[in-house]
């Protein structure tokens, strides 16, 4: 069901990590992007459709499909950042 997401959301942090001089991202930093791959039609609140991508991966386990992820799981919300390899 993801497959096709996974590979244009890696492909999204790979751009834009080419692309930048950055080393790591949030998911609000990646849509502008994400929106040229024609993952996500707009963004709203700031990187939700992604963020609401990535909660789904990490009710399933399967947050390894996305290598370059981290998160730190708080007592209420979860932060989503990216890592340059």
């Amino acid at each position: 069901m993801f497959d096709n997401e996974i590979n244009i959301i890696n492909t999204g942090i790979e751009l834009y990590f080419k692309t930048t001089n950055t080393k790591k991202c949030k998911p609000k930093d990646l849509m502008p992007i994400l929106i040229k791959l024609n993952l996500f039609e707009k963004d709203n609140r700031n990187g939700n459709p992604l963020r609401k991508v990535l909660r789904e991966l990490y009710h399933k386990n399967k947050l390894e499909l996305i290598p370059t992820l981290t998160c730190e799981k708080k007592r209420k919300n979860i932060y989503w950042s990216f890592i340059k390899e």
